[in-house]
């Protein structure tokens, strides 16, 4: 096996890192709209039937209620969220180390 060079690790790293971190932003939308959904879902349930074409408000009530269902929604998908947010700081730790081993005149010299 031939050794890697630091720049091609650091690449790869980067990529890796860059990945986790689209991957824990899609779960936090996904949450997110979830819950938007959830909250639309039941106020229109407890409103009146008769529609009315001035258009939604969202309120304060319905906030609360938002943030209620993103609560729940997170704690529910807690062990995904809290892997990729480990794995996330581990990435970081071992890029900041990759870059201290390799001396900060080395990654100017590349730049």
């Amino acid at each position: 096996m031939t050794p890697m060079s630091p720049w091609a690790l650091f690449s790869r790293m980067e990529a890796a890192r860059r990945q986790t971190r689209h991957h824990l932003g899609l779960v936090r939308r996904q949450i997110a709209t979830r819950a938007e959904r959830l909250a639309v879902t039941e106020k229109a349930k407890a409103r009146n039937r008769t529609h009315k074409r001035s258009g939604s408000r969202w309120t304060r009530s319905d906030e609360m209620l938002f943030q209620d269902h993103v609560d729940r929604l997170s704690f529910e998908r807690r062990s995904e969220l809290e892997a990729l947010t480990q794995k996330l700081e581990r990435q970081d730790r071992a890029i900041t180390t990759l870059r201290q081993k390799l001396g900060d005149s080395a990654w100017r010299e590349a730049a």
